[in-house]
């Protein structure tokens, strides 16, 4: 993702924090240049070399049982 779209990703994940505040969610480091998403204390995905819509569908399949 180029630095615009992590940005937009990361808008995106505090929005979220804000409407889901029971659920964790966050971005961490794997300390080799990638960076995972993580939501309730679990790694879901890594992030780096995909692009922005990629990511936010991704993020919202972890997050769709909130639709119900």
């Amino acid at each position: 993702m180029s630095i615009e779209e992590i940005s937009v990703f990361c808008t995106v994940i505090e929005k979220f924090r804000e409407q889901y505040p029971k659920r964790k969610i966050n971005i961490v480091g794997g300390g080799n240049g990638n960076e995972f998403l993580m939501v309730d204390d679990e790694i879901k995905f890594n992030m780096t070399g995909y692009n922005l819509l990629y990511n936010l569908q991704r993020l919202c399949n972890e997050l769709k049982d909130e639709l119900l």
